[in-house]
């Protein structure tokens, strides 16, 4: 085994697949009229640039999570996640808690299902960071420590002032992903890995033999070098890919066991879309003034 492969070893994972269920919403289903604006490849999206501007700090990133052995990759991914949609609604960011998340859903022998993550985040929301810290002693935790749940009046509280509103699975299409990562400032991925040197590098390769599932949030996508990559930000230190942040490319799409957003409305609507009802509507109304002229 490489140093490499040995490194990525002492990585936690935890991504488990959610059992099926028909009722869940299928993002990519959108009503007649109420499509999403397309992605534009050329211009690209980063979540951080966006939000960089949204809150007037020039220099602001993302934090960057450590895991360590834990399963408690669902829990990092989401409380990046919400952090993100809280700040775009209150337009200041307060990094919420991995813990408070992953200690109510996690499964035996660690981990958690995308959407178990998904149904708390929307039902009970997440806490601030600080009321509910995910390190022990400052140290990136262990899976006991990420499984002790430590909620409190205050925590429960205030977990309720940051909630998604609906959630949905989203159909794995690169340009289909990349809207919805564009138009709710991200979503999160259930990714097949294996240990074959490349996790620690910001270009993962897709694996050959599936030997491990992470759960990780996605908040870019763009070009490079006439290929579409999601942006993705990983929770194993910022040693990782660059800064923490990784390139996943089309080639990875069949190893995306899963990918969920959460959003609280319709996706945006296509100008096109809105002009053809806009004439639609103004040849009905002209047909009806055409009728009453006959009365």
């Amino acid at each position: 085994m490489s140093q490499m492969n040995k490194a990525e070893n002492k990585h936690g994972t935890g991504g488990v697949k959610s059992p099926l269920d028909l009722r869940d919403h299928k993002y990519h289903k959108t009503p007649i009229g109420m499509s999403s604006i397309p992605f534009d490849w050329k211009l690209g999206y980063n979540v951080e640039q966006d939000l960089a501007t949204y809150l007037n700090r020039p220099n602001f990133k993302l934090p960057v999570k450590n895991q360590n052995g834990s399963g408690s990759c669902g829990g990092q991914a989401f409380a990046t996640y919400e952090s993100v949609q809280d700040a775009f609604e209150k337009g200041t960011f307060t990094e919420k808690s991995a813990k408070d998340i992953y200690s109510q859903v996690y499964v035996q022998g660690g981990g958690s299902t995308g959407r178990d993550l998904c149904r708390l985040l929307v039902n009970q929301g997440a806490c601030k960071e600080s009321l509910i810290v995910s390190y022990s002693q400052g140290q990136p935790p262990s899976e006991s420590f990420m499984e002790l749940r430590e909620q409190t009046t205050q925590s429960i509280s205030n977990a309720l002032t940051a909630k998604g509103q609906r959630y949905a699975t989203v159909l794995k299409d690169i340009d289909l992903l990349a809207q919805t990562v564009r138009d709710n400032k991200g979503l999160i991925l259930g990714v097949d890995g294996a240990n074959n040197g490349t996790w620690l590098s910001p270009f993962p390769a897709p694996p050959q033999q599936v030997e491990w599932r992470h759960w990780l949030y996605c908040g870019g996508a763009q070009t490079i070098n006439g290929v579409k990559y999601l942006k993705v930000l990983n929770s194993w230190g910022s040693t990782v890919g660059t800064a923490g942040w990784q390139w996943l490319g089309e080639s990875y799409l069949p190893h995306f066991f899963e990918a969920w957003t959460l959003y609280d409305g319709l996706p945006q609507t296509n100008p096109q879309v809105i002009n053809l009802l806009q004439q639609l509507l103004a040849l009905y109304q002209q047909l009806v003034l055409k009728l009453k002229g006959r009365e």
